[in-house]
């Protein structure tokens, strides 16, 4: 699936911190980038929640940070959103089932 933009807001949860919130500019099903004034360091591992404007949350229970920037972070699932990847393409595609 090819990248796409997204407006959904995502909230982290770094390793032994407090849960931070962005808002999710590109999507794709192994990854994407997030604005965040908090910007967690490079190679760091997060457990993003994506929260769409309409339908469920997706968690995705394993990512890490490949890029991180200023005010912006890209982020790799290491692990698909298992039982939650057809509701994960459907939240990129802009579905809302």
């Amino acid at each position: 699936m090819p990248a796409v933009p997204s407006r959904s807001k995502v909230f982290f949860l770094p390793a032994a911190s407090k849960a931070k919130k962005g808002r999710c500019s590109t999507s794709f099903m192994k990854g994407g980038r997030i604005f965040s004034s908090a910007v967690p360091p490079q190679e760091s591992e997060i457990e993003p929640q994506i929260r769409p404007r309409h339908g469920p949350s997706v968690c995705i229970p394993d990512a890490l940070v490949r890029w991180a920037g200023e005010s912006a972070f890209d982020v790799q699932f290491k692990a698909e959103a298992g039982h939650q990847s057809n509701r994960l393409a459907q939240v990129f595609s802009g579905g809302t089932a």
